[in-house]
């Protein structure tokens, strides 16, 4: 926790320094203060992040349009903070909502699309759908291939989330498939000491 509480405390002062010096107009801001609403969700304050995600969402909004990159990554996190509680409705909405905007920003084929459609899917199978699911997750996995021009232990967190579902949508021999190719790829390029293994 000492970690985390010093992290806030230097996350803190740096947003204040931002709003006295640029003003909260500036971006560096609102990414300073959504920083702190991660480190709150990773802390398991989940009601602070709210609040502190909550207005970064609106803020960005109001100032710098819906089609600001920036937006996908604050959404994302406030996402992931109620998927974190349980509330998976609301993660679907706004992991849709940075879908959406990743696609149009940043292209349908790149990384930040991928990785947004890849917990869209985990949230998918956390609310019983999992045809769904295991569509976003495999269509995630194709364009983190593609990214990646080779399979590498980048592919192993994706792959290991396809095999949830898998198992979820009792589909053993196809997540029997993918762990065994997640497992491999984490050996030959993690290593069986991460974390992943």
């Amino acid at each position: 926790l000492g970690h985390f509480e010093e992290s806030l405390a230097i996350q803190e002062r740096t947003v204040a320094i931002f709003a006295k010096k640029l003003g909260t107009d500036h971006q560096r801001y609102w990414i300073g203060l959504m920083n702190m609403g991660i480190t709150y969700s990773d802390m398991g304050d989940y009601s602070e992040a709210l609040e502190i995600l909550l207005t970064v969402v609106e803020g960005m909004e109001e100032r710098f349009g819906t089609s600001n990159p920036l937006i996908c990554y604050a959404l994302d996190a406030l996402a992931h903070c109620y998927h974190s509680i349980g509330e998976n409705e609301k993660a679907l909405d706004y992991f849709s909502q940075s879908l959406a905007i990743a696609e149009s920003v940043f292209g349908v084929g790149s990384y930040e699309t991928a990785d947004t459609m890849s917990q869209r899917g985990n949230t998918l199978a956390a609310l019983g759908r999992f045809d769904e699911a295991v569509d976003q997750l495999e269509n995630s996995l194709k364009i983190f291939r593609a990214d990646l021009e080779q399979d590498n232990g980048m592919l192993c967190d994706p792959l290991n989330r396809l095999v949830e579902v898998h198992l979820k949508n009792d589909q053993p021999q196809q997540a029997l498939i993918d762990a065994t190719l997640s497992r491999d790829l984490c050996r030959r390029d993690l290593g069986t000491e991460h974390p992943i293994f």
